[in-house]
């Protein structure tokens, strides 16, 4: 175990120097947070493909007597009790347990892999299933062999609060089968849902779907019935997830972070992205944000999922209180670059854009477009410039300056999630990362993406929790 910052604790877990380049889990006051885990067997480095290869203790948990349908299922469980077990090692040694987990994401390659790999987290989780994200992940650079990622956020044991999932009636089928949020104190975090009926499963796709005051959230008018559909889609989304706030005593306006998870290109987010600023304004109820195109969504046909992390009213005396000290994002004046609540920040997904109030957004394309001594960063190499490097350190700037206004340094990061356009360009943005973090990063979690922003060329984003070392 190494010391963060005050308050912020590092474990570097059982793959020996490893651990001295990446955190496997971090604790801040309450809880416990894990890297990526990957279906790779801890003795052999080798990733997973068959049960067989498991000790005896992980495959119990999958029934014997599977047919030959089951077989090529039988990699995404191995891979799933793998990567879980690696979770529960981290949580251990942070001083959590999977028995006290508040949120859990699983990454896939493929999404038809899903209901495997949802049910082997059931069968080793049983009721203590939290709060769950399930979303294909995978483009260029990914490899083959690998179908499956996962982090974990689990309570500290023995701490302030312990977890408590709920279940909302009618809401099964759009969480798959998890529960729809996990209570954690003052803490709520979600499962994502889309817009679809929560009875019937469909998407609607015109405003009839809407009651008078939801159509107050669209245009007049669209250019075309698709852009209507969307944001339709979008507000019926929103309806889903008020729901569950409601169920857990969340005031809309107490959301911290939302995840939008995007089955279309951020070129046609444009009409969402009305939706969401008359939903959210430009007061208290803004949040921290992280949106982005993935491969593929749980729900089929949606073109929309989200999650979100919430504050239960009636804790401000107790310290946890919504916080936002800094003006609206330049990228949208909906939405903050970061939210405090407790000992938390939650940071939004970043990306290279500079962006200022009256100003048009700059996208960071190169080390030219940098400030100060970094863009003379190809001095001296004769290689074709690596544009990943550039817009990581410019996303690592715009983290640094937003937790700043709560009183953090990037060494107060508990975790980062890192999307890629190429994931296998990450060697070059850990470069980058070690001039902001140090030698070790914090526990990471890498995530291929279809694009981050509307500018084509945006290559990453990134987003944070750090601890702020109060409540």
């Amino acid at each position: 175990m190494n010391a963060g910052a005050a308050g912020t604790r590092f474990f570097a877990g059982p793959l020996g120097r490893l651990g001295e380049l990446q955190a496997f889990a971090s604790s801040g006051t309450d809880l416990v947070f894990t890297c990526g885990m990957t279906g790779h067997d801890a003795n052999t480095g080798r990733i997973v493909r068959d049960l067989s290869e498991l000790p005896e203790a992980l495959r119990r948990h999958i029934p014997a007597g599977m047919v030959i349908a089951d077989i090529p299922e039988a990699r995404i469980r191995a891979q799933t009790l793998v990567a879980l077990d690696h979770a529960r090692r981290a949580l251990e040694e942070a001083g959590s347990a999977l028995s006290q987990l508040v949120t859990l994401r699983l990454f896939l390659r493929d999404m038809r892999d899903s209901t495997a790999a949802a049910s082997t987290v059931k069968a080793v989780l049983g009721a203590g299933a939290p709060a769950t994200t399930i979303i294909e992940a995978t483009g260029p650079g990914v490899d083959p062999e690998l179908d499956v990622v996962l982090d974990a956020v689990g309570a500290r044991s023995g701490g302030r609060f312990a977890p408590r999932h709920v279940w909302v009636p009618g809401m099964e089928k759009l969480t798959g089968g998890f529960p729809a949020a996990t209570v954690f104190g003052p803490y709520v975090f979600t499962t994502p849902v889309s817009g679809a009926d929560p009875k019937m499963g469909r998407i609607a796709t015109t405003r009839d779907a809407l009651n008078e005051d939801e159509r107050a959230f669209l245009d007049a008018d669209y250019f075309d019935s698709r852009q209507e559909a969307l944001a339709v889609e979008q507000v019926l989304m929103w309806r889903n997830v008020r729901r569950i706030l409601a169920a857990t005593g969340v005031p809309f306006e107490n959301i911290l972070h939302q995840n939008n998870w995007l089955a279309v290109s951020m070129q046609h987010y444009v009409p969402v992205t009305r939706v969401r600023a008359r939903l959210f304004g430009l007061g208290e109820a803004r949040t921290a944000a992280t949106s982005l195109p993935v491969s593929a969504l749980r729900t089929p046909g949606a073109a929309f999922e989200c999650s979100v992390t919430g504050i239960v009213a009636g804790h401000e005396s107790a310290g946890f209180r919504k916080e936002i000290r800094m003006d609206s994002h330049g990228v949208g004046p909906y939405y903050v670059g970061a939210v405090k609540a407790g000992p938390c920040v939650f940071a939004a997904g970043e990306v290279p854009v500079r962006a200022a109030a009256g100003k048009i957004p700059e996208l960071v394309a190169r080390a030219a477009d940098l400030h100060g001594d970094l863009r003379h960063l190809n001095f001296g190499r004769i290689h074709a410039e690596y544009p990943l490097m550039a817009q990581a350190n410019c996303v690592y700037e715009l983290i640094g300056e937003a937790l700043a206004r709560y009183g953090c340094t990037m060494k107060d990061v508990l975790h980062q999630t890192v999307y890629l356009v190429e994931p296998a360009h990450f060697p070059a943005l850990e470069r980058m990362a070690t001039l902001h973090y140090g030698v070790r990063l914090p526990p990471t979690t890498l995530v291929p993406i279809r694009g981050a922003s509307p500018f084509a060329a945006t290559l990453l984003e990134i987003e944070v929790t750090a601890h702020a070392g109060t409540g």
